[in-house]
């Protein structure tokens, strides 16, 4: 369950205060980024790493990439904080609004950023695993790229 305090643009809200248009673009299409991060300690785990597949799958120019994961890193933060995490895992969704016909004449932010955290899923005791024949192609361009499917 995803916890109370989320990060949303600018400001940390919430979650009940949180608002999204019908006007938005990459809601209506599914055209954004995300990705998910185990939280350990109250910190963000191989975030780098997250970040940098994000900042890959959405073209962004070197300098732009780096103040976004400045920016991310701060805010991951700031609602671990909030929410009293120590053990848990985070998502971080950049929403594009502004692209396609499908937008409102509200006045957003071309992308919007939401954070949020929640507690680790619960799974069985016991999984079964098993060999495909056919697995993913690691060295496929597309191969890190996240993206959602609209």
């Amino acid at each position: 369950m995803i916890h109370r305090n989320v990060f949303h643009n600018e400001e940390l809200l919430g979650i009940e205060k949180v608002r999204w248009s019908p006007g938005q673009a990459g809601l209506i299409c599914g055209w954004g980024l995300f990705t998910t991060v185990r939280i350990t300690q109250g910190r963000g785990v191989c975030l780098r790493a997250a970040l940098a597949a994000a900042g890959k799958g959405c073209g962004a120019d070197a300098a732009a990439a780096d103040v976004f994961r400045r920016k991310v890193r701060v805010h991951l933060q700031e609602v671990i904080r909030a929410n009293k995490v120590t053990e848990g895992c985070a998502r971080i969704y950049l929403i594009w609004n502004t692209v396609g016909g499908w937008k409102s004449d509200e006045n957003m932010p071309d992308v919007d950023l939401l954070i949020t955290t929640a507690d680790l899923p619960q799974h069985p005791e016991s999984v079964r695993l098993t060999v495909r024949e056919q697995g993913r192609h690691a060295a496929s361009p597309l191969a890190g790229v996240k993206r959602f499917r609209g």
